[in-house]
């Protein structure tokens, strides 16, 4: 044999003993193994151990690698028995039909993926990933190997992969090359990105994350060439150090020279480029920015005008040099106009759920600078389930709203710093009441809304300033008060039902002395939004905060009404999140007590499926008025509960939502239908104070004792737009049983059936 061809056959050999299974006959014990049941040469594998590992956790490792132990579900467990059993005796097989017994193993055959069974090949390259694992965290000495045994006790088969960790090698030297020419101000940045320590222990995932993050920098800084080579790592094994070196090429530094649109309009309306310059975070005559292309992307996209869009380098509109680049924008676009008949559902900022029916004429770019336009009419109901439960169960009148109106959008004003100001504006006006009730509030509204988008950096990245112009008239007042004090019989009577209309017949008043012209509210909000949520409708991390207040003077409102929220979101597992969430509010009126009004959008409500849900939408606030009061009077009773709010709310829940995932003893097509449900599980907590229909003189104590709460479990499908949600909750503590405080804290209601004295709810989209 020549030497040349000795060599081919030595490369040969070893090629191909890479593919061949690792010997196994030191780590197998073939002998003494359970076998699968009449299959000799298959074994299952009851469990999976680590030992030696302290570096990571056994959970962790197995995460890592394909072998898996199995996992048998009920069903499985029962099936796999009785198929078992029933094949032992021949009398077991003369009982049961054939087409039983076939049945049986095709329950069988469908839940086999929950068996793991010992396959060589596999375990094998399990050793090496674990081996590559503990190399890429710095032990480069680690030995791992595996032993298959049976566990006579548990009659089950165990692997264990044993390893041998060794001693850990530590960052002795690193280095980047390339990075010479950069200017010294993004020098002294690059620097600060560099967080690997000398003598830490070697972890690659930090390295290659510091390295992705200087290259980042240098790609925001005009370097658009800018790549680096795969680190080099060089390994002592007498002193365990390693020394890495790593060479950036960085070329030059270039700027924006011209930026072209592009547009196919698909037969739309073009938005003017001037309204999409305005977008852009980047200028000609800029370096280079890649975060700032990125960005620019989102805020073109939001306008809404476009299905795609892309920005990319071209000298086809402008020469490309050494020093600068140009770039193109193309945009393709939607349909703009649209109309149409729809079911609606929404949750506002306050965690209000509102449903009802709509038509809608829509144009998403008016007037060339992506101005959208809508024209509706609809008619809607707070908490549509609650409305629905009232119209069949005849406890309470449901009520109603229809508005007509137009409201229009323009995204983009100016800038103020780093903070982008826009504008929006609506007329609407509408008709709130309840059905088979004479009492209505007819509104007019004219908004003036400056939505403000902060820089991505900032901790408060959403707000607005909003100036509202609102005249409300109660209707039909004195044909309302004339049926409520028909069947009065004394003067105490009198005085509640009197009470309970003075917030309407201040409205009134102040409208009969400016002959209905002058506004009846003038509003000045501000409101400060913080939303760091992975997910804005299934939230698994983050939080969200909003923090505003209200200032209303110059008509008969006149008050001023500071409030937050703050919701946490934290993963607790794959499958589980935990959520919580706070709120309170208080109304303080500047004006005379007996003179108080607050438009009804702007008082506070407590109980129903966003709130405490231990209580129906509406129905939650201390103390309780007495039915006794209203003559036993339900719709009146009902009415002056739903039209007439609180000063004050306090609220906290407490919400475990869990992920049903993909179950493995279920067909494909039911895991899928399974691994879009959610169940959760959750305790309200909460009430509304100072209710505008009474005169309640409150102790400080009340505060606590008031509280109401509840507890409850709930499921859902997901949507798009968060889960189709049912919530069953009942009452944990009432707070109005009985009149003395110590009395109050029990927690379950003296009523027989506890457990049916239950608020049902239907939502879409969690809770909060």
């Amino acid at each position: 044999m020549t030497a040349n061809f000795r060599l081919f056959m030595l490369v040969l050999i070893n090629i191909l003993f890479l593919f061949l299974p690792v010997n196994a006959s030191n780590n197998i014990d073939n002998y003494n193994l359970f076998p699968a049941g009449n299959d000799i040469d298959r074994f299952e594998i009851g469990s999976m151990e680590f030992s030696g590992n302290n570096r990571f956790k056994s959970s962790e490792l197995a995460a890592m690698i394909n072998t898996r132990a199995s996992k048998l579900s009920v069903p499985r467990m029962a099936f796999g028995y009785y198929y078992e059993e029933i094949n032992k005796t021949p009398v077991g097989k003369r009982i049961f039909p054939n087409n039983f017994m076939k049945n049986l193993k095709l329950n069988l055959d469908k839940m086999a993926d929950e068996i793991s069974w010992y396959d060589e090949r596999e375990v094998a390259q399990d050793v090496l990933t674990l081996t590559d694992i503990y190399n890429r965290n710095g032990y480069h000495k680690v030995a791992v190997t595996y032993k298959f045994e049976p566990d006579s006790a548990q009659k089950i088969n165990v692997i264990t992969f044993v390893i041998e960790e060794n001693t850990s090698f530590l960052v002795n030297y690193l280095e980047y090359t390339g990075l010479d020419s950069l200017p010294p101000a993004l020098s002294s940045k690059v620097n600060k990105l560099r967080r690997v320590k000398i003598g830490h222990i070697f972890n690659e995932n930090k390295i290659l994350s510091e390295i992705s993050s200087i290259r980042r920098k240098l790609l925001d800084n005009g370097y658009y060439y800018c790549a680096f080579s795969r680190p080099t790592v060089r390994t002592d094994t007498a002193l365990n150090i390693d020394s890495i070196y790593v060479k950036f090429t960085v070329g030059n530094r270039l700027k924006i020279a011209h930026v072209q649109f592009v547009d196919s309009t698909m037969g739309q309306h073009k938005v003017a480029n001037s309204m999409k310059r305005h977008l852009m975070e980047f200028q000609e005559g800029q370096y280079y920015s890649k975060s700032k292309i990125s960005k620019t992307l989102s805020n073109l996209l939001e306008l809404g005008t476009f299905n795609m869009l892309t920005i990319d380098t071209s000298s086809h509109f402008f020469p490309i040099s050494d020093s600068t680049l140009s770039l193109v924008v193309y945009s393709r676009y939607k349909k703009q106009k649209d109309w149409g008949l729809s079911i609606y559902g929404n949750q506002t900022i306050e965690d209000i759920y509102k449903g009802g029916a709509e038509g809608t004429f829509f144009h998403r770019n008016l007037f060339g600078g992506a101005q959208a336009a809508n024209f509706f009419t609809r008619i809607e109901t707070k908490d549509p389930w609650d409305a629905i439960k009232r119209w069949f169960g005849g406890t309470y009148n449901p009520d109603y709203e229809w508005q007509v109106g137009f409201n229009m959008s323009q995204p983009f004003l100016t800038n103020i710093g780093t903070m982008r100001v826009g504008f929006s504006t609506q007329l609407v006006f509408s008709e709130l009441s309840q059905i088979n009730t004479d009492l209505k509030i007819r509104t007019f509204s004219f908004p003036l809304k400056f939505p403000l988008i902060f820089a991505d950096y900032t901790y408060i990245n959403a707000g607005s300033v909003d100036l509202l112009f609102e005249w409300q008239a109660p209707i039909n007042l004195q044909s309302a008060k004339e049926k409520a004090f028909k069947n009065v019989s004394t003067n105490a009577d009198s005085t509640i039902i009197e009470q309970s209309f003075m917030i309407y017949e201040s409205l009134d008043q102040f409208n009969e002395e400016n002959l209905d012209i002058r506004p009846t509210s003038i509003i000045l909000s501000g409101t400060m939004i913080s939303d760091n949520r992975n997910n804005m409708f299934t939230p698994s991390k983050g939080h969200y905060t909003v923090v505003s207040t209200d200032i209303a003077y110059g008509g008969v409102a006149s008050y001023i009404r500071p409030q937050i929220s703050y919701s946490y979101f934290t993963k607790l597992n794959k499958y589980t999140v935990f959520a919580m969430k706070a709120r309170g509010g208080y109304s303080i009126i500047l004006s005379e007590e007996k003179n108080a009004f607050i438009p009804i959008e702007r008082q506070f409500f407590a109980g129903g499926g966003n709130s405490v849900r231990g209580w129906a939408s509406r129905r939650l606030r201390y103390p309780m008025p007495n039915p006794d009061d209203y003559q036993n009077n339900s719709d009146l009773l009902g009415f002056f509960q739903d039209f007439v709010g609180s000063k004050m709310l306090i609220e906290g829940t407490a919400e475990v939502r869990w992920k049903i995932g993909r179950p493995q003893f279920l067909n494909k097509s039911l895991a899928n239908i399974a691994d879009m449900m959610v169940l959760t599980g959750f305790v309200d907590v909460g009430n509304s104070f100072y209710w505008m229909a009474d005169k309640y003189e409150y102790e400080a104590y009340e505060f606590i004792t008031g509280l109401a709460a509840s507890v409850g479990i709930g499921a859902g499908f997901l949507t798009p737009v968060g889960p189709f949600r049912f919530d069953f909750a009942w009452k944990l503590y009432d707070p109005y049983s009985q009149k003395l405080v110590i009395d109050k804290w029990r927690f379950f209601t003296n009523k027989a059936g506890y457990l049916y004295d239950m608020e049902f709810h239907i939502g879409l989209g969690y809770a909060f």
